[in-house]
């Protein structure tokens, strides 16, 4: 049988999203949902413009990431393992980042 190495084996694409300020809220960030070997995916997240300490990151309102933040911005990797039992975020996902019960920044994940 024929072994491809896994680093030139075709990773499927990435997914991005833009996230924008909802309800007056003027902060901005951005998402990126990268594959990875052996089925792992890393999920990096960018945040500026946001006041107080953390955050939760809201995937189509059920999984939440915390995420913490210093002088009004953030950014961090999380990394979905193929072994956990987590749903991994795809195509059209909703993202959104929310603070004291309200979401203040919105996005939607999708290909480029």
């Amino acid at each position: 049988m024929l072994r491809i190495p896994a680093r030139i084996w075709p990773l499927a694409p990435r997914l991005f999203a833009t996230l924008s300020g909802v309800s007056g809220f003027t902060g901005r960030g951005s998402v990126v949902l990268s594959p990875s070997h052996g089925g792992a995916h890393k999920l990096t997240v960018q945040l500026s413009g946001l006041a107080g300490r953390e955050a939760m990151i809201v995937i189509n309102n059920e999984q939440s990431l915390r995420i913490r933040i210093e002088k009004g911005r953030a950014k961090h990797k999380f990394r979905f393992e193929a072994e956990q039992n987590v749903p991994v975020p795809v195509d059209g996902d909703q993202i959104d980042v929310v603070q004291n019960g309200e979401v203040v920044l919105h996005g939607v994940l999708t290909r480029k």
